[in-house]
């Protein structure tokens, strides 16, 4: 049978020195304040122990608190991830058939472009040609006159001097006075063609070469202008 002692024994671990009645127990004081010693002991323990088991459950619902938030972070993303799965699905083949359509219009307007370009070339060539053409006549109708004035003068002036020239040779033993007035028709058209006037011989001569090197009103060269046209003709 188990007795006190050994009861003693397996809950303090505490040696009673014998078989020790209950009441032998209580008297032996040394035997009693090893018991509280060991009690306190026990007690401390288990306190610690609560204690820790309430820092562990404060602790396991903070992180079981951060988990359901998480949880909550996630399933939210994936609700907005779903949502944009699902329109994706629906507006991408839309926005890829009119990114299609986008594309055929574009390649229909380049052509269209293409040919106006074109169009606009040919008229710009022919814009060139009016141009050259206005250019032509503008000089034409400032030259003439000077053109037509130098011509005159120069036949005049070969005329006349054949005319001097003949007449010297035939009538050497004739009167002088046939000659005289040859010479003296070709000294008038001398002193007409060498008197300074507006309307005068150098006056047309010098206009003639300022159309010629481009000195006039539009500063450019005939030679130029009648060279181009006959460029844009071949």
């Amino acid at each position: 049978a188990t007795g006190i002692k050994d009861i003693m024994n397996m809950i303090f671990k505490t040696d009673t020195g014998g078989d020790l009645t209950l009441d032998e127990i209580l008297k032996n004081q040394q035997l009693l304040n090893d018991i509280s010693g060991k009690l306190d002991g026990v007690n401390g323990s288990l306190n610690d122990l609560i204690a820790q088991g309430n820092l562990n459950t404060e602790l396991s619902k903070e992180i079981l608190k951060i988990a359901n938030e998480q949880n909550q972070v996630l399933n939210d993303v994936n609700n907005k991830l779903d949502a944009i799965n699902t329109m994706l699905r629906v507006y991408l083949p839309k926005i890829t058939s009119m990114l299609s359509d986008v594309m055929k219009q574009n390649y229909a307007l380049s052509l269209q472009i293409e040919y106006l370009s074109k169009q606009l070339q040919e008229i710009s060539d022919k814009l060139d040609i009016i141009n050259v053409n206005v250019l032509i006549n503008s000089t034409l109708t400032e030259i003439t006159p000077a053109y037509q004035r130098i011509k005159y003068v120069n036949e005049k002036f070969e005329e006349l001097t054949f005319a001097t020239e003949t007449s010297s040779k035939v009538k050497k033993d004739g009167s002088p006075a046939d000659i005289l007035d040859e010479l003296t028709e070709l000294t008038e058209l001398a002193k007409s063609v060498t008197k300074n006037d507006v309307d005068g011989f150098e006056f047309y001569l010098n206009t003639f070469h300022d159309v010629m090197v481009g000195n006039n009103l539009f500063g450019r060269s005939a030679l130029k202008t009648a060279s181009e046209l006959i460029t844009k003709e071949n």
